[in-house]
């Protein structure tokens, strides 16, 4: 697999990610058979936790790519922290904390 078409692969991964963290995933209702959003399973964020995990190797998350757009997220929605990864103000999320 060449260099291109992995990044293209890791890219398209990580906006999925991002979709279902923005939109939720499709789910289909018992009782009415409608199709809705739905929040994440504790497991499906474990997929995404750790594909940043594994991402952080070799991907710098930024606000203009995928993999920091999903950190965004997850702190913004979850209410997570991310040691070291700076936010929007420009701290890290350590320095954050000893500044409050």
């Amino acid at each position: 697999m060449n260099d291109e078409f992995a990044a293209r692969i890791s890219d398209l991964y990580d906006k999925k990610l991002l979709d279902w963290l923005t939109n939720g995933k499709i789910a289909t209702n018992p009782q009415t058979g409608e199709e809705e959003n739905r929040d994440l399973t504790a497991a499906e964020m474990k997929v995404i936790l750790d594909r940043i995990k594994h991402s952080g190797v070799t991907v710098t998350p930024t606000a203009t790519n995928s993999i920091g757009q999903i950190v965004s997220r997850l702190r913004t929605t979850g209410g997570l922290k991310f040691g070291g990864l700076p936010s929007a103000n420009g701290l890290s999320t350590d320095e954050q904390a000893m500044a409050s």
